[in-house]
């Protein structure tokens, strides 16, 4: 996800102001939580794994749409804080506070669905049935 957040974020800064940098490093801030969303669904598959696709879509999906029922301030801030996007600081914003915390913890948020989600997935019998 890191080359396509790259490549999408350099492409709008050509075209934004054209420093494409420093727009692809603020892309770049929204990995943590793409990670989180892979995590989840490790998770998912570790767990139910042949509803682990539909669920993990279907979550994306409202997670989309809570976001942007937020930036028409349909919802309120309990249920638009259960997006991990949410969770990211607007480093594009001059006087932004630092977006060291909300990253470091939503990739440790990530790790620990992701390394749950494969043991899991290690504990699931896998043998071939005769």
């Amino acid at each position: 996800p890191a080359l396509p957040l790259a490549v999408l974020g350099a492409g709008a800064g050509l075209t934004y102001d054209g420093d494409a940098l420093r727009v692809a490093g603020a892309t770049l801030a929204y990995l943590p939580a793409v990670w989180t969303m892979v995590g989840f669904a490790t998770l998912l598959f570790g767990v139910l794994p042949r509803q682990a696709a539909a669920v993990s879509w279907s979550v994306l999906g409202l997670i989309l749409l809570v976001d942007l029922l937020a930036e028409f301030k349909l919802v309120g801030g309990g249920v638009q804080h259960l997006s991990p996007f949410v969770h990211v600081p607007a480093t594009l914003v001059a006087d932004a506070s630092s977006p060291v915390a909300p990253l470091l913890g939503l990739t440790a948020v990530a790790g620990v669905l992701a390394v749950a989600g494969l043991a899991l997935l290690r504990r699931r019998d896998l043998a071939p049935s005769a």
